[in-house]
């Protein structure tokens, strides 16, 4: 027992001279674990206030560029659609052109026909005429000088 009470006495006496060292190298170490975090905090915090900044600005920019992406929209609709209006009324003013030279060559096409037909009239009735006179054998020169004149009006048609 005796010994129990020698080593419990010695251990204390060893407590009591190391305490004030182990005391101050817990304290150090949790001092320097201490500033160690915080510093780590703090350059956590300057990271984050940094990205918050740059995300406000990456918003900003995203908010300025779909203000002008909408505006160049905006733009491409009105363009598109003047694009379209001045289509709309050329296609219209060649479709008239178009309808115009047609009426026009309908109308030559008319007339040629009618000059045709009349030529085919005319060229009939002198061969009537000219059996007539020749059946009948009488030479009338009105009547030769006459049909000298339609053969002229056929030439010159």
């Amino acid at each position: 027992m005796n010994e129990i009470i020698w080593l419990t006495i010695s251990f204390f006496i060893v407590l009591i001279f190391s305490y004030k060292p182990i005391k101050i190298r817990l304290k150090k170490f949790t001092d320097n674990h201490i500033s160690n975090t915080q510093k780590l905090i703090n350059e956590a915090k300057k990271t984050h206030d940094e990205a918050q900044k740059y995300l406000q600005k990456l918003e900003i920019e995203i908010t300025e560029q779909n203000k002008l992406n909408a505006e160049k929209l905006a733009q491409s609709k009105h363009l598109m659609n003047s694009i379209k209006l001045q289509s709309e009324k050329e296609i219209e003013q060649e479709i008239k052109k178009q309808l115009e030279i047609a009426e026009i060559q309908r109308k030559k096409d008319e007339e040629a026909v009618k000059k045709e037909i009349t030529l085919k009239f005319i060229s009939k009735n002198i061969k009537k005429i000219l059996k007539e006179i020749n059946s009948n054998k009488k030479s009338s020169s009105f009547l030769n000088k006459s049909l000298s004149e339609l053969d002229e009006i056929k030439m010159k048609n």
